[in-house]
């Protein structure tokens, strides 16, 4: 039986979205799990499984900004990810760490309000005006993207690799938005074919195992020599001085490793955004500290097995909602086709529970996530 989309469902999703993004408004949500919907919404639109609606949709991380980047909203957002996972696993991330991924994600902030506005011009100017809107748009997508590039290593620091994996999604989907923006409307707004190719190239890079072999070197000189040309036409395009200033940062900045992702003992500097994903998530399922059992175990036998599995429950859907979902569609937001066993995991049951003390009919155990099968009917359990 095939795997289908709630097109309506998404597109109640995405519909707010975009006309949050046309009239240049935010939608204020802060529940993370309610914002993991949307996000896979956005995906969900950029891998083409749900009819295009809009012309936002010619830039998908203006649809990301609208959701994430109202005031105060990613810190909010940030702060319950981070507790959760951190109360879960027991591993808390040091605050110098937490304000060094704060100043990340302000720098993530003030770009995509900048790379919003200035598509926002793009979009509805014509003619000569238009030319000079594709020009700096064309800049703001290269340093956008070098502001983010050099982000990310900050939130794969092997230490804190698991309580800060959702924040690293939330870079991960950035990152791979803007690229797939470059890969679909490159030429459109400048770019070279060799650019554009290099942008496919970093692409494969960030969501195949197999990724591209030998190229690391050239894309890096490539982006190195595009950011410098951008910051030179900053002034001429009267791009305003805290953005340049992240993209002088950037610049500076790309030699220099990042605080504890050089060299770790992991081997996560050279892998693929979604291996790392279900990498980091399998090392924390290996932390989970199981709750406290909230009956005697003597007089109500299972009670702290069942408080085990719970913590389990817990840890899983809270990567599956806020990771693991976004790291289906990373690979095919270039236009490659999903495919349907691909489409099954996006669909994969949630489980939460028990409550009480009996673990018969659970799916999941202490070693093992609950199995990505066909939907069955829905179960209980005491």
């Amino acid at each position: 039986m095939g795997i289908k989309i709630s097109e309506k469902f998404l597109n109640d999703l995405t519909t707010k979205l975009i006309k949050a993004a046309d009239g240049g408004q935010q939608l204020e949500i802060t529940d993370p799990d309610e914002v993991g919907q949307y996000v896979c919404s956005i995906l969900a639109l950029g891998c083409e499984l749900i009819p295009v609606i809009g012309s936002s949709l010619s830039a998908l991380v203006t649809l990301l900004g609208g959701l994430f980047f109202h005031p105060n909203s990613t810190e909010k957002i940030c702060e319950k990810l981070r507790g959760r996972i951190e109360a879960l696993v027991d591993t808390k991330i040091t605050e110098t760490q937490m304000d060094i991924l704060r100043m990340k994600i302000r720098g993530f902030h003030d770009n995509v309000e900048n790379y919003t506005r200035v598509w926002e011009d793009y979009k509805d100017s014509s003619g000569e005006e238009q030319l000079r809107a594709r020009d700096t748009l064309k800049t703001t997508h290269i340093a956008f993207l070098s502001v983010v590039r050099t982000a990310i290593p900050e939130f794969r620091v092997e230490r804190f690799a698991v309580p800060s994996l959702p924040l690293f999604a939330l870079a991960a989907n950035i990152h791979l938005m803007l690229l797939s923006d470059g890969i679909r409307h490159g030429i459109v707004w400048g770019y070279s074919e060799k650019n554009v190719n290099t942008m496919r190239a970093e692409f494969k890079k960030k969501t195949s195992p197999h990724g591209v072999i030998g190229q690391a070197g050239r894309i890096a000189s490539e982006q190195s020599h595009l950011l410098k040309g951008a910051m030179a036409t900053a002034i001429d395009l009267e791009m305003p001085t805290n953005i340049v200033d992240t993209w002088k940062d950037v610049y500076s900045d790309l030699a220099v490793p990042a605080s504890g992702s050089a060299g770790n003992e992991e081997g996560y500097d050279g892998i693929d955004y979604a291996t790392y994903a279900y990498k980091v998530y399998r090392k924390g399922r290996g932390q989970v500290k199981p709750y406290r059992a909230e009956l005697d175990d003597a007089d109500n036998r299972g009670s702290t097995a069942a408080a085990t599995l719970r913590s389990y429950a817990d840890y899983d859907f809270s990567m599956v909602m806020n990771v693991l979902n976004y790291a289906e569609y990373w690979p095919y937001l270039a236009r490659d086709k999903m495919p349907e066993s691909v489409l099954k995991r996006v669909n994969r049951e949630i489980f939460f529970g028990p409550f009480g003390r009996h673990t018969t009919n659970a799916a999941w155990s202490e070693s093992s996530e609950a199995p990505i099968t066909d939907r069955g009917p829905r179960i209980t359990s005491a």
